[in-house]
C-alpha cells in the first residue's frame, strides 16, 4: 500500500512540494506584473497622443456622471435623465453664447490676430538690424518646403490641417466623453477585468475615489477660468485695451494651464496695449498681475477649499515631466495626471502596503 502511494507521488501527475509551488508561484507573478508594465510603457510610447485624448474624454465624462448623479439623488429622478438635461443645458448654454456674443468675439478675434502681426511688423522694423535681432528672424524664417506657388501655400495647408486635426480631436473627446458618462460600470468593470478577483472590490474604490477627485479637480479649474475671464475682460474694457473680449477669452482658456498659462495669456495682451501706447502696456501688465493674485490668492484657496489641492511644487513638476514626454497636450494635462497619480499613490501604495489607514480615502 505505501509502495502504491509511493508510485502516485512520483507520478507524472504528481504536485510539486509546497516548499517549490511558492517560489514557482511568485515569480510567475513578477513575471506577469514585467510583462503587463511593459506591454503598458510600450503603448504610452506608440500612442501616447490617444492615451491622453482618453484621458481627458474619462476626465469630462467623470465629471457630467458626477453632476447627473448629485442632481439625481436630490432630485428622484433617474442619473441617465438627469445627465441628458445637463447636456441639453450645457448644448443651450453654448448656443446662446454663440449667437449673442460669437459674432463680436470672431471680430475680436480676428482684430486681435492683425493687431498682433502689425505689432510683430513694427518690431521687426525696429530691431530687425540687431545681431539679437538678426538671429531671432533668422529661426522664424526657416524655409518651408521648397520654393515656388507651393511654398507660399504651405502655411495655409497647415493651418487647415492643424484645424481639422483640432476639430476631430474635439468630437472624439466629446463623444468618448459621453459615453463614459451613458455607462460609466461597463468601463470600470472592463478594467476590473484585468485586477485579480480578490483586490477587484478594492479596485472599484479606488477607481471611484480617483473620478471624484478628477471631478472635484476640473469644477475647480472651470470656477478659476470663469472668474480670471470675468476679472480680465472687466480690467481690459475699462483701460481701453483693443479686442478686450477676445483677451479675455484667451486668458480664461489658459487658465486651464496652471502658472504657465497666465504668462500665455498676458503676452498677446501686452502686445495688442503696446500698438497703442507703451504706458497702456504697463497698465495692461498690472492689470494681469492684479488678476492673478485675486484668483491665486482669494479665489483659488476658497475653490480648493471645497475641490482638491495640489502642492504648487508637484503641479509645477507634473506639468514639466509630462509636457517632456507627451508634448502640449501633456502641459495641459500634468495637472489631473497629478491628481489622479497622488490617488493611486495614497491608496495602494501608502494605505494598502504601509497600513497607514489614515490617509486613506473616504466614500
Amino acid at each position: 500500500m505505501q509502495a502504491a502511494d509511493h508510485s502516485r507521488a512520483d507520478g507524472p501527475d504528481a504536485e510539486p512540494p509546497a516548499a517549490i509551488r511558492f517560489p514557482l508561484t511568485w515569480i510567475a507573478a513578477v513575471l506577469r506584473a514585467v510583462a503587463l508594465a511593459a506591454a503598458a510603457l510600450l503603448l504610452v510610447w506608440l500612442l501616447p497622443s490617444v492615451l491622453l485624448l482618453v484621458f481627458f474624454a474619462v476626465l469630462l465624462g467623470a465629471t457630467l456622471r458626477g453632476g447627473a448623479d448629485w442632481l439625481a439623488v436630490r432630485t428622484g429622478a433617474r442619473a441617465s435623465w438627469m445627465l441628458a438635461l445637463i447636456s441639453l443645458l450645457l448644448i443651450g448654454i453654448a448656443a446662446g453664447l454663440v449667437l449673442s456674443i460669437g459674432p463680436r468675439l470672431a471680430q475680436q478675434g480676428s482684430d486681435l490676430v492683425t493687431s498682433l502681426q502689425d505689432e510683430a511688423a513694427r518690431l521687426q522694423d525696429r530691431y530687425g538690424q540687431t545681431a539679437w535681432g538678426q538671429r531671432i528672424m533668422r529661426h522664424l524664417q526657416q524655409p518651408i518646403g521648397g520654393a515656388g506657388p507651393g511654398a507660399l501655400a504651405a502655411p495655409a495647408v497647415r493651418v487647415l490641417g492643424l484645424t481639422l486635426d483640432v476639430l476631430a480631436s474635439v468630437v472624439l473627446l466629446v463623444i468618448t466623453a459621453l459615453y463614459f458618462a451613458i455607462s460609466p460600470e461597463l468601463y470600470i468593470g472592463g478594467v476590473l477585468r484585468l485586477v485579480p478577483i480578490r483586490h477587484r472590490a478594492r479596485g472599484r474604490v479606488i477607481m471611484h475615489r480617483t473620478g471624484r477627485t478628477l471631478r472635484r479637480w476640473l469644477l475647480g479649474q472651470l470656477l478659476d477660468m470663469l472668474a480670471v475671464g470675468l476679472l480680465t475682460a472687466l480690467g481690459l474694457s475699462l483701460l481701453g485695451v483693443p479686442v478686450p473680449l477676445a483677451l479675455a477669452a484667451v486668458a480664461g482658456l489658459l487658465t486651464f494651464i496652471p502658472y504657465f498659462g497666465a504668462v500665455l495669456a498676458g503676452i498677446p495682451a501686452v502686445l495688442v496695449a503696446l500698438s497703442v501706447s507703451p504706458h497702456l502696456a504697463l497698465l495692461t501688465v498690472g492689470v494681469f498681475l492684479l488678476v492673478h493674485l485675486v484668483e491665486g490668492y482669494v479665489m483659488s484657496p476658497l475653490i480648493q477649499r471645497h475641490m482638491v489641492e495640489i502642492p504648487p511644487a508637484l503641479t509645477v513638476m507634473a506639468m514639466t515631466v509630462s509636457g517632456t514626454l507627451f508634448g502640449p497636450l501633456g502641459v495641459i494635462l500634468g495637472t489631473p495626471l497629478a491628481a489622479a497619480g497622488m490617488v493611486m499613490v495614497r491608496e495602494l501604495y501608502v494605505a494598502d502596503t504601509l497600513g497607514d489607514d489614515e490617509v486613506r480615502g473616504s466614500d
